[in-house]
């Protein structure tokens, strides 16, 4: 199992937070459930399982979840159109770091 820091802040290329919901800084678990929200019905994620991984990424600071499980959410970010080039990279190169997402 892997867990995933879900509070970590998304920042523009100069450091600056990047604004999420009402002006707060977007954090990687917000960035995840939109991509998990915006993702084709039939790619990677059943409906209760993308619903269930939203609603831990909402809830939770650390979010446990499979290695293919992580491979999948991973390639629902890489595959997103819904974000900028830029932000997808920062968040695969977060969820590539120890940092972020650790062992359990």
């Amino acid at each position: 199992m892997k867990v995933i820091n879900t509070f970590v802040q998304l920042n523009n290329l100069n450091g600056k937070p990047i604004q999420g919901e009402e002006g707060s800084p977007l954090t990687l678990g917000q960035f995840l459930i939109s991509v998990l929200n915006n993702c084709p019905k039939e790619k990677n994620f059943p409906a209760l399982k993308a619903f269930d991984l939203a609603n831990r990424l909402y809830k939770e600071n650390f979010v446990k979840l499979d290695e293919p499980d992580l491979k999948k959410l991973k390639t629902l970010v890489e595959e997103s159109s819904q974000a900028s080039i830029i932000l997808i990279g920062q968040v695969l190169t977060l969820m590539d770091s120890k940092d972020v997402v650790d062992d359990e």
